[in-house]
């Protein structure tokens, strides 16, 4: 069809020619036609040494993964265009002008683009930000330009602001964005970021900002950059359960249901090589209903190098049922019926005599969820002491009597509690599906899922050991287990007010007393017979306070 009677049609049929998709690639080229190349990058001496004229074909070859000449931009590893990394193409950091920090310029990288000419509207530099960060395919639409032209109308949702970055001796701060999301719109992606790291390093605390619209963040790792390799660059969007949400290549790190700051336990952390490649996912949907989203998230990792003594932290994403198991997938089935059903799993490897140290616990499920527990298993099958109750606010600071699937409670364990995985863990999702139609586990905010993470060590931090060791008030609990009562031996320096708390797994306050010491070595029995813990061979913590130190000890009481 000719041009003119596509024009013509388009007329008759009452649309607007900036509405017919085109391929993005088609819409960048003509922006840098339009903007960069008469009297800069054409002719026999094109500014950089960079030509820009010429076919759509001709430039896509120039422009991907293309040679760049400043030595600055180069020393950098960067490209002219580097699919599905916006901050390491040159091209796009020169048309940048200052929209995206990640991508600003340094001075060494030379002058702006186009030069002597006004900027790139922010509304084609979004198009081309989001064409390099969908992997800068030379066909389809990878973006609706309309929506960002509506953001840009005033008819977008308030954005995330940029948090600041960790200082670079100490870390480097991540980006993702901006994805534009039409009004209820919904979508999940994933995307690599190579890190390039010279030495192994160990990851001590990970802080992550997401919008208030974002259903979750993960962190995931390949440890071997071949097989992240094998997978496309930019973003890739979440199309099956097995091969996206659940890709055997990778490893999680962490995840993020709202911003969070997670520092890790003293002589703990995930050790990183030099060939980890990051994987991010984001899902996010824009429950306005007239406003566009512009969705970005941020996430800062500090570093430092290897260390000999540190003790290694793995996390693990555990879902039930099994998703490589399609039987199980078929029988989650939640009926519309407006009653609770309540699914039970079990995580445990009796084939091994290992313990876990479990530093942190979040559960997640969708719209139907009403409750998320979580329990120690006893060796017989049964369910032991209780560990988490999703009835608690997110910060745990009370029972508020419903679970908040949104914001779960986020349950950290300090001292670490070991559990042999031997027996490990059962935990149990109640939902209520009062929609029009059944659900079963699915992808979307629409289906449900049934999943914990948990995050811990498979050896007891040194550092917690070295550090109760050479307490100054030289704190002793004994005796360890205990059945009736437990005496504590400190001793003052001064005449002191001490505090001793005993707190259940899930961080209720059982009991407490206080009580005042004058004399040098102070002692006291503490009765435990009358503790409300639930079960027999109950797991405790005792926090002791005196003069603003705290020491925490775990006891196991027997026969109560």
């Amino acid at each position: 069809m000719k041009k003119n009677t596509l024009i013509a049609l388009s007329l008759t049929l009452g649309l607007n020619t900036a509405t017919i998709a085109q391929d993005t690639y088609t819409e960048v080229y003509n922006i840098i036609q339009a903007n960069c190349v008469t009297g800069c990058h054409s002719g026999t001496n094109p500014s950089g040494k960079l030509s820009l004229d010429g076919t759509a074909s001709d430039l896509y070859n120039t422009l991907i993964n293309g040679l760049v000449t400043n030595p600055h931009a180069n020393s950098k590893g960067y490209k002219q265009i580097m699919p599905g990394y916006p901050s390491r193409s040159f091209l796009f950091r020169k048309i940048n002008n200052n929209l995206y920090t990640h991508s600003k310029m340094e001075n060494a990288e030379g002058g702006k683009m186009p030069s002597n000419q006004p900027p790139l509207s922010n509304l084609d530099i979004e198009l081309i930000n989001s064409w390099i960060m969908h992997g800068a395919p030379q066909t389809g639409e990878v973006v609706k330009k309309q929506i960002i032209f509506d953001y840009y109308s005033g008819k977008g949702v308030t954005a995330l602001g940029k948090p600041n970055a960790p200082d670079t001796s100490e870390g480097i701060q991540l980006h993702l964005g901006s994805i534009f999301l039409a009004p209820q719109e919904e979508k999940e992606f994933f995307i690599k970021h190579e890190l390039n790291f010279k030495d192994s390093v160990e990851v001590t605390r990970l802080e992550s900002f997401i919008h208030d619209f974002s259903h979750h963040y993960i962190l995931y790792k390949y440890d071997d950059k071949t097989k992240a390799d094998k997978h496309g660059e930019g973003l890739r969007p979440v199309k099956s359960l097995v091969t996206d949400a659940f890709n055997p290549d990778t490893r999680i790190v962490a995840t993020w249901q709202n911003s969070e700051d997670f520092v890790l336990p003293e002589g703990t952390a995930y050790y990183w090589g030099k060939t980890t490649v990051l994987d991010l996912n984001y899902h996010i949907r824009n429950y306005s209903t007239d406003s566009v989203l512009k969705a970005e998230l941020y996430c800062n990792i500090y570093l430092r190098p290897r260390q000999v003594s540190t003790v290694q932290m793995f996390s693990d994403l555990i879902t039930h049922p099994d998703p490589s198991n399609p039987i199980d997938f078929l029988n989650f089935k939640i009926y519309n019926n407006a009653k609770d059903t309540t699914f039970t799993a079990h995580m445990f490897d009796n084939t091994t005599n290992k313990n876990m140290y479990l530093w942190q616990l979040s559960t997640h499920t969708h719209k139907y969820g009403q409750d998320y527990d979580v329990f120690l298993r006893n060796s017989d099958g049964t369910k032991g002491n209780q560990i988490y109750e999703g009835h608690y606010d997110y910060k745990l600071d009370f029972n508020q009597g419903f679970y908040d699937y949104t914001h779960p409670p986020i349950k950290n364990f300090e001292p670490l509690l070991e559990i042999p995985w031997k027996t490990g863990l059962i935990h149990e999702a109640t939902y209520n599906n009062n929609g029009t139609k059944n659900v079963g586990w699915g992808l979307t905010t629409e289906d449900e899922m049934m999943l914990i993470t948990i995050i811990y060590t498979e050896e007891e931090p040194t550092a917690t050991s070295v550090k109760e060791s050479l307490n100054p008030h030289k704190v002793n609990v004994f005796p360890n287990p205990a059945s009736d009562k437990i005496s504590i031996t400190y001793n003052l320096n001064k005449p002191s007010t001490v505090s001793a708390e005993i707190y259940d797994l899930l961080g209720r306050n059982i009991k407490t007393i206080t009580f005042h010491s004058k004399q040098n070595m102070g002692s006291q029995s503490l009765v435990i017979n009358d503790l409300d813990t639930k079960n027999a061979n109950a797991v405790v913590f005792l926090k002791l306070t005196i003069n603003d130190e705290v020491y925490v000890h775990k006891i196991l009481l027997t026969n109560l």
